[in-house]
């Protein structure tokens, strides 16, 4: 974000950017967690991120539909640039509480009201855990703006996972505006990115050190490997 922003010699200006796109593989997975470093980066002021988790092919990164794609985009320039003010966001998670097998959630930006794309009003995209940390599907529903979360294999639930994989496209939840949710996570449990390890290696060509990262446990014997959470 510095980089753009230096280049125009402007500390702030509006940076806009597209949320990772669906992608065919596995739950948990370190795609759900680049999702999240992306809504993180949010916390900067004058940015945006257009969540197109309702867009595309889980085979295909690139939605072809490009148009769908610039129009979130648009909107958050127009509300947040040109003050043409307009909801332009999807609900994003704002707080948890339990009770008893069921947790309630919160949401930031609901514009008019929550709404679902199913005919039959079911949420999907939902899974919840106990003390096991082990997530199992969810059923969910809305009640009064909040979206009410359980499951008959958890009596006492402690964390929810919202479009958590590689494939989102089961997420079913909107605002009133047409946007969608974000994806979330309630929890701060270990992450399968934090296995990840950095890998200093001295290059035969010059004097500095190219930097590797890959998951798991590296193939490569030369250099100083570096532990990474």
């Amino acid at each position: 974000m510095k980089t753009p922003r230096g280049v125009f010699k402007r500390g702030g200006g509006g940076l806009n950017c597209r949320e990772r796109a669906l992608l065919l593989c596995n739950e948990g997975s370190a795609w759900a967690e680049l999702r999240e470093a992306q809504t993180l980066t949010l916390q900067v002021p004058e940015t945006g991120m257009a969540v197109t988790t309702d867009i595309g092919n889980p085979k295909d990164i690139h939605p072809t539909n490009k148009l769908d794609v610039g129009k979130p985009l648009a909107a958050i320039a127009l509300s947040n640039l040109y003050d043409k003010k307009m909801i332009c966001n999807g609900p994003s998670f704002k707080s948890m509480k339990v009770k008893g097998n069921q947790i309630f959630l919160s949401f930031n930006d609901v514009g008019t009201g929550l709404t679902c794309t199913d005919k039959y009003r079911y949420l999907k995209g939902f899974e919840v855990a106990g003390r096991d940390h082990i997530f199992h599907y969810a059923k969910a529903f809305i009640k009064d703006n909040l979206i009410v979360v359980y499951s008959d294999k958890i009596e006492k639930p402690e964390a929810v996972h919202f479009g958590w994989a590689g494939d989102a496209s089961d997420n079913n939840l909107f605002n009133a505006e047409g946007f969608p949710a974000l994806p979330f996570r309630t929890d701060d449990w270990k992450t399968v990115t934090q296995k990840v390890l950095l890998h200093y290696v001295q290059t035969q060509q010059s004097s500095g050190f190219q930097i590797a990262a890959n998951l798991g446990e590296s193939k490569l014997v030369k250099g100083k490997k570096l532990n990474y959470s």
